[in-house]
């Protein structure tokens, strides 16, 4: 009975009256959709989506389907990002490899501190300064001599295809409530991170990039050690970071001091969790520990003030192993990356019931700057 007298005061104000209501109820119908978070409300961002990627999303679901096959095909045509068949792969589209990559990111943790380039060609040979130009002074009305020109050398990434193999069961794929894009990024992208990471430490050189411990680190000072080879400074115990905490602080301390300061001011140790597990233990004369963690979620903690990057792809402690590493990685190491993400799917072909999206990309690496990082070597000398 309310809301029919309600309409008759309506009919009898006009339409005045009609639209304020009308207006009425759209604001409340709005804030109803912004609180329910529908996409397109106000307040409500929608989904970032483009063609490439639901044409790619739609593929991964049915792979053997001529027709989203066809059109994943037209649309990176398009677009100009390349195109190929089932059997040589597909581009994984932007929306999809950014957050990909950030999970493989997230898995390796030396990828943000090292000097990371986009590169065209393998063929790539990075111009590095041995650092012996000299100089002179000279009065106002002095001869000037000549003085000697910089040398350089040329240390060159050694590229190879990263993959990874990522499956599902064919019912779990064709199930719509699965979330098959988001699946792949996260499983993809771990896989992706955790094998980069080894690479990048003790890679070989061979069909992957060279790792910064590839060529063993040595014991003389910066200019006298073999090329590609750090410096490292002796524990003084065979398999332990030292004899006592006090023979380990100090090895930390020098380690710091004995890098120049212009790669001091960016440093940083690297180190793998059990190794930091031995080192937070560690106390100063006054009891006052030497590790201090981070003050928030997204800080790292900090040792002797400077930060700490934990990698499992970093040795343990043990008999002539480096576990721990200072140094300013940005110019220690370059990672190069060459192209886009390629994938390709198995749907039961090798194994029936099984999809498997094999995913690739080039990757190359190589120890830049061995005068930026020093290694503690567990032993006597």
């Amino acid at each position: 009975m309310d809301q029919l007298n309600e309409i008759q005061n309506l009919v009898e104000q006009g339409n005045d009256a009609f639209s304020a209501k009308a207006a009425e109820l759209s604001d409340r119908l709005d804030q109803i959709e912004t609180q329910m978070g529908r996409p397109g409300a106000p307040g409500v961002k929608a989904e970032e989506s483009d063609p490439h990627s639901d044409a790619f999303s739609a593929w991964l679901r049915d792979p053997r389907n001529d027709t989203k096959r066809h059109a994943l095909a037209d649309v990176e045509a398009k677009q100009a990002s390349g195109t190929s068949d089932a059997a040589g792969g597909f581009i994984v589209p932007e929306l999809i490899a950014r957050p990909l990559l950030m999970r493989a990111r997230d898995a390796n943790t030396l990828r943000p501190i090292v000097r990371r380039i986009e590169v065209a060609s393998g063929d790539v040979i990075l111009p590095l300064s041995n650092a012996d130009a000299t100089s002179g002074w000279a009065g106002e009305t002095d001869t000037r001599t000549g003085t000697t020109e910089p040398t350089l050398t040329g240390p060159k990434p050694t590229f190879g295809t990263l993959y990874a193999l990522v499956e599902a069961t064919e019912e779990l794929v064709t199930d719509a409530a699965f979330n098959v894009a988001d699946w792949f990024t996260m499983e993809a992208g771990a896989a992706l991170g955790e094998a980069e990471a080894i690479a990048m430490v003790s890679g070989n050189g061979t069909n992957k990039p060279t790792g910064i411990l590839h060529t063993a680190p040595e014991a003389g000072a910066d200019g006298s050690r073999t090329a590609g080879a750090f410096k490292y400074l002796p524990s003084g115990t065979a398999d332990t970071l030292g004899a006592d905490p006090s023979a380990v602080q100090d090895l930390l301390v020098n380690l710091v001091y004995d890098l120049k300061a212009q790669y001091r001011q960016a440093g940083r140790w690297l180190m793998n969790s059990a190794t930091a597990g031995e080192v937070r233990k560690l106390k100063d004369a006054d009891g006052r520990m030497l590790w201090s963690d981070g003050l928030g979620a997204s800080e790292p903690a900090r040792l002797l003030g400077f930060p700490v990057t934990l990698s499992e792809a970093m040795p343990s402690i043990g008999a002539d192993a480096h576990p721990i590493a200072f140094g300013d990685f940005s110019r220690g190491y370059v990672l190069a990356d060459r192209g886009g993400l390629r994938v390709t799917v198995d749907d039961n072909v090798t194994q029936p019931g099984r999809v498997r999206w094999y995913i690739r990309r080039r990757i190359g690496g190589i120890g830049y700057d061995t005068h930026a990082v020093r290694f503690a070597k567990c032993a006597t000398s």
